[in-house]
């Protein structure tokens, strides 16, 4: 499996969202690609990667983490006025690039490697421009790849993570029941992506709608953002750095951050040469009801998928923001480039020197992404340990994955549920930064689906806090708030008191806890109730086949 990092563009003011994608590799259509003889090279010094040892690598699981709001410190422009049309020069004649955009892509690279101070040696990328219509077939042409890869025993174990996943989804209400998580994933993909990266083969891709006409500021955007990828590969081995993440929620961090790199440095550097102006073009088609928070009301995907693909970005470019733009020896300003070039390279270098220090020491949760100065402190998560699959199977229960939700992921459950429930006056942003409030206590959280003898499924979330007197209370306070609003979740009566139990169209959910907080999925309410007493260490474990049955 090779890991693509694509830039997706789901319409944000300012921002293009970024993921991190895995498929496997496909023939690229020859139409587009860039000539290896059209490609520039950078006198910028080398930097060394990183002599840090990857931690070992686990499996990583289907459980999507997800965002943070929308970005405070940062200098890219926030203000809304549209901007007038720039003028562009023909880029394609006959579906072929011409020789102003080849320069102009030159440009962006040799300016890239300089200022960040990595170079690339000659021919060391290939450059491609895709419709959307050739990427894609070449999605679908990897997918059919990868399923071909697979042995029986994986794809059984892909299928049974897939389906667990679709089911505690749906019974948390973050998927609507009739839906397919999968087939979401998929139009997320197809519809919304605008770049990858290919590290395997060191090539860029930039997609367009048709090759034809000229490559607009979001396009150059794009081909920035990916050439950072190209970059941090070539110092810091990023993407192996990924790959070999301990969990998910440390995949997640420790992809936020050369996210978050990418984006805000790319916009930095076409605010800094093209101007404001040309920066702000990027974005003039964005929809009015596009919120900062990176949702498409006009893509038909659920809230909570759009928002688990938009973390990286999101608090990426926040985390940048608040480690990176304080270290700069000149005063910031907003808006026309700066004048005097030395000083926009000092800060540009101090900025780099700081980047280059962070790659070497990684975020490892998202909880230090989303607070730096647990990032700084290097904050531990707490170790949650759930009983092993050994002990699950002697009760009659098979788990069927593990995994975390950590902080980012408890954040976006709730700011999902407020998404499909707020009530008529209600303030997005105040519910938000509610959200943000509630799950800011996180310290560490085990996941797991399990599944019965007799086939019911359940998921298991058990999380710890570092204040456990205030924070779970104020979690389950808005988890319950919330919850209760939505119209299709009731909740069951006549249960032990010490656990709020919700019926759902997909499911039911459980919550409770005094010192910790278990969230647990079940397909009835008396099994949600009884693990959840069960994670909490106040009842034991049962195996309620007979009474299913």
């Amino acid at each position: 499996m090779r890991a693509l990092s694509p830039v997706i563009k789901v319409s944000v003011f300012a921002t293009a969202i970024v993921l991190l994608l895995g498929c496997t590799s496909a023939e690229v259509p020859s139409n587009g690609e860039l000539s290896p003889s059209d490609e520039a090279t950078s006198t910028a010094p080398s930097v060394q990667a990183s002599p840090t040892q990857p931690p070992t690598p686990t499996r990583p699981t289907a459980f999507p983490s997800t965002p943070t709001p929308r970005p405070t410190a940062t200098v890219i422009p926030t203000a809304t006025p549209r901007p007038t049309a720039t003028p562009f020069p023909v880029h394609f004649v006959n579906g072929e690039p011409t020789e102003a955009l080849i320069a102009e892509l030159d440009f962006w690279e040799v300016t890239t490697s300089r200022l960040r101070a990595i170079s690339v040696e000659k021919d060391g990328r290939t450059r491609t421009i895709l419709t959307r219509s050739e990427f894609k077939e070449q999605l679908e042409q990897q997918r059919d790849e990868f399923e071909t890869e697979l042995t029986p025993e994986e794809k059984a174990e892909q299928d049974t993570i897939q389906e667990a996943s679709n089911r505690m989804l749906k019974a948390l209400g973050l998927i609507d029941g009739e839906s397919d998580l999968v087939e979401e994933l998929d139009l997320l993909a197809e519809s919304a992506i605008g770049g990858f990266f290919d590290p395997e083969l060191r090539e860029l891709s930039v997609i367009i709608d048709e090759r034809e006409g000229s490559f607009e500021a979001g396009d150059f955007l794009v081909f920035v953002h990916e050439y950072l990828h190209l970059l941090q590969d070539i110092a810091f081995d990023s993407f192996d750095v990924r790959a070999d993440a301990e969990g998910d929620d440390e995949s997640l961090a420790i992809t936020a951050f050369p996210e978050g790199e990418a984006e805000f440095f790319s916009q930095l550097l076409v605010l800094q040469f093209r101007g404001e102006q040309y920066l702000l073009s990027a974005f003039e088609d964005v929809p009015d009801e596009v919120d900062g928070s990176g949702f498409d009301p006009d893509l038909d995907v659920s809230y909570y998928l759009q928002q688990s693909f938009a973390f990286p970005y999101l608090v990426g470019v926040d985390f940048f923001g608040q480690m990176i733009l304080r270290h700069t020896p000149y005063p910031l300003e907003i808006g026309a480039p700066y004048a005097n070039q030395d000083e926009v390279a000092a800060n540009f270098a101090a900025w780099s020197e700081k980047l280059n220090e962070i790659h070497y020491r990684l975020p490892k949760t998202t909880e230090q992404v989303m607070h730096p100065l647990k990032y700084q402190v290097n904050e531990p998560a707490i170790e949650v340990d759930l009983p092993a699959t050994a002990d699950l199977l002697e009760k009659g229960w098979t788990e069927l994955w593990r995994s975390e939700q950590g902080e980012g992921g408890l954040k976006i459950l709730l700011d999902a549920v407020r998404a499909e429930a707020i009530s008529e006056g209600a303030s997005n942003l105040r519910a938000t930064l509610r959200a943000v409030q509630a799950t800011s206590g996180w310290g560490g959280d085990e996941l797991i689906a399990i599944e019965s003898e007799c086939g019911e499924f359940a998921s298991v979330n058990l999380i710890e806090w570092d204040d456990p007197e205030s924070d779970v209370v104020q979690f389950a306070d808005e988890f319950n708030h919330w919850y209760s609003r939505r119209a299709e979740m009731t909740t069951v009566s006549g249960g032990d008191t010490r656990i709020l139990t919700m019926r759902g169209p997909s499911g039911f959910v459980a919550i409770g806890g005094v010192d910790k907080t278990a969230v647990v999925t079940a397909d009835s309410a008396e099994t949600a109730e009884m693990l959840a007493l069960w994670a909490l260490g106040d009842g034991d474990l049962l195996n309620r086949c007979e009474a299913v049955n």
